[in-house]
This record gives structure tokens, sequence and C-alpha cells, in this order.
């Protein structure tokens, strides 16, 4: 299974930063359960996102390289991302 999180890389400057866009409905599957009455995009989806675009920047400047998230040692969320 495939999971492409990122809608549209909005600028890419290779090796050294990107922007990307994610749109989320308030149709998504994991919103029913994260959390009922307060739905909010989970952490580890936010992690594999902000993965995704670093992917697409580091890329950007080699092709030949693959990327992979191996570890996270620590993250900090400062607002919730919500539907909408």
């Amino acid at each position: 299974m495939r999971w492409i999180l990122v809608d549209k890389i909005l600028e890419v400057d290779p090796g050294n930063s990107a922007i990307g866009l994610r749109s989320f409905s308030r149709s998504e599957l994991f919103f029913m359960d994260h959390f009922p009455g307060f739905p909010i995009v989970p952490g580890v989806l936010q992690v594999e996102m902000i993965a995704q675009v670093g992917g697409k920047c580091i890329r950007a400047a080699n092709p030949s390289i693959l990327t992979v998230l191996s570890s996270v040692k620590s993250s900090r969320f400062l607002k919730n991302i919500v539907p909408g």
C-alpha cells in the first residue's frame, strides 16, 4: 500500500527547503476515531507528511538518492491540524 499524504509541492529549493500542501476533508477515515467531536490529524501522519516533503527536497538536489525516514528522536506540534 502506498500512502501519499501531500497533495502538492508548492516550492522547492533543492537540498535546502520545500513547502508542501495537504487539504483534509472531514470525510477522512481517521477523523472518526481521532478524536470524536474534536477531529485532528494524528501526529504520526504529520511526521510522515514532513518526511515526504523533505524527501522530495533531497531528491530534487540528487535524484539518485533513495530517501527513507529511519527515526524521529523528538517532535513537538505547535498547533492542531483540523479538517478544512
